[in-house]
């Protein structure tokens, strides 16, 4: 007997959404980027645990400079504090070549992954490519990016 998902248990109040959320589940539909095919077991904890809880916050590593050797993105939901809006924004994830991962919810790193993508090709870079993490400020609003660095 085939058992129909149901979406009791599921807080949500829009019934497409969770509708939505359901297929995608039952259906193993990614709803992530990974630059990388997770293959054995060891690589598949690799995602698991920066999808789960990154080591650190990028933006703890302003100015440093971070050798990247994959990149994770989910879209998340956010509330906006001035708004109290839900909008959908990147999460990010950066893999360096020893293996930590940084993460940020943040519309600047994930451009500048996708400049950086475009005009070094698409990660593994098996040797890595060296980014310096900045920070601009304009008002209140804090932005982040990437610079390609030598």
């Amino acid at each position: 007997m085939e058992q129909k998902p149901t979406t009791e248990a599921l807080e949500v109040v829009n019934p497409t959404v969770a509708n939505t959320m359901i297929s995608d589940f039952a259906n193993n539909a990614p709803s992530f980027y990974c630059s990388f095919v997770p293959n054995s077991d060891q690589d598949k904890r690799v995602l698991y645990n920066a999808m789960n809880g990154a080591d650190v916050q990028l933006s703890d590593h302003i100015g440093q400079t971070i050798v990247m050797r994959d990149i994770i993105v989910e879209p998340v939901e956010i509330t906006k504090e001035e708004t109290g809006e839900t909008v959908t924004a990147p999460r990010c994830i950066i893999i360096d070549v020893d293996g930590n991962s940084y993460t940020c919810v943040s519309t600047g790193i994930y451009n500048a992954l996708r400049r950086l993508c475009t005009i070094f090709g698409r990660p593994t870079w098996q040797n890595g490519l060296p980014v310096k993490v900045r920070q601009i400020t304009r008002g209140a609003r804090r932005l982040y990016t990437l610079d390609a660095t030598i």
